[in-house]
């Protein structure tokens, strides 16, 4: 069925007035009425009862009309999330972020993107790098927020974040009584780290920085998580490094320190696939880029 024709009739029996109806439409009065005629000859009923001096709808053009209105409603709707897909106003976006990155930079890129996309669906999963690599490759995933990685295949990174890495102790270890700590003092100590498994890149940063520090990670506890971590190391079980960001988490009998030695810092990015095409992802990269001002040719923070 020709919409033309429906709006030109919804016109009309809005209006009453074939003349007033034709200028609504800017369209001729003969023009206007041609094509309602032409709709009742198709629907094989008569819709408007017309006199020289008056308009009026049959009780069936009545209940047409409705219809009518509605769906013509239905269709601008529709035609605006078009447009609002297409513009990257509205739509659905997946994105992975690692555990430490909601204790600082999801929230604060996510409420800002939030408000002035009020019509975006976020679906948020927390997983590590390595997963979120995999997922954006298969294209399970829009955008992730990863850390330390240098380059993956298939995906594009995007800095964000360094931040400097900490020393969490007990609060009763000798560490916490100084301002900065220094590695080579802990080589006595059991450290708390995540498994190679889980976030290797992490535990390479960890490794590298121990290793150039002569301390030993053979004795390590293993635990799959920072809140886990931040709980064994409050319990007394050993000392671990971790990226700032965490420090937010802060159990009883707990202590950060900064860390002296070279080299101590963690790098957050932004991943997303590497020919991706879709403008709500551009319009939350901004947003974070954004929150961590930073900007192409510039140093991370």
């Amino acid at each position: 069925m020709d919409t033309r024709q429906l709006e030109y009739f919804a016109a009309v029996a809005d209006e009453l007035h074939f003349g007033q109806a034709a200028a609504r439409m800017h369209v001729s009065q003969p023009a206007l009425s041609q094509q309602v005629r032409a709709l009742e000859r198709r629907l094989g009923a008569q819709l408007l009862e017309r006199t020289t001096r008056s308009v009026r709808l049959t009780p069936l053009g009545r209940a047409v009309h409705e219809h009518v209105r509605e769906l013509l409603e239905q269709r601008e709707q529709a035609l605006d999330h078009i447009d609002r897909l297409v513009s990257g106003r509205a739509g659905r976006l997946r994105i992975g972020f690692v555990p430490s990155a909601a204790f600082d930079l999801l929230p604060q890129i996510i409420a800002p993107f939030g408000r002035s996309h009020p019509h975006v669906e976020l679906h948020l999963r927390e997983m590590p790098t390595m997963d979120q690599l995999r997922k954006l490759a298969a294209d399970e995933l829009d955008i992730g927020l990863v850390r330390d990685i240098q380059e993956a295949p298939a995906v594009r990174l995007i800095p964000l974040v360094t931040e400097p890495l900490l020393l969490a102790c007990p609060k009763d270890h000798p560490a916490a009584a100084h301002r900065r700590v220094r590695l080579s003092t802990l080589s006595g100590d059991r450290f708390v780290v995540l498994p190679t498994g889980v976030a290797p890149a992490m535990y390479a940063v960890v490794e590298k920085l121990t290793r150039a520090a002569d301390v030993n990670l053979e004795s390590a506890l293993v635990a799959l998580a920072f809140p886990t971590t931040l709980g064994l190391v409050a319990s007394g079980l050993g000392v671990a490094i971790v990226p700032a960001a965490v420090r937010t988490n802060h159990p009883p009998g707990l202590a950060y320190r900064p860390i002296a030695d070279p080299g101590a810092v963690s790098h957050l990015a932004a991943a997303v696939p590497d020919r991706h095409h879709d403008p709500l992802v551009e319009q939350l990269l901004h947003t974070a880029q954004a929150v961590t001002k930073w900007t192409p040719g510039t140093p991370t923070r």
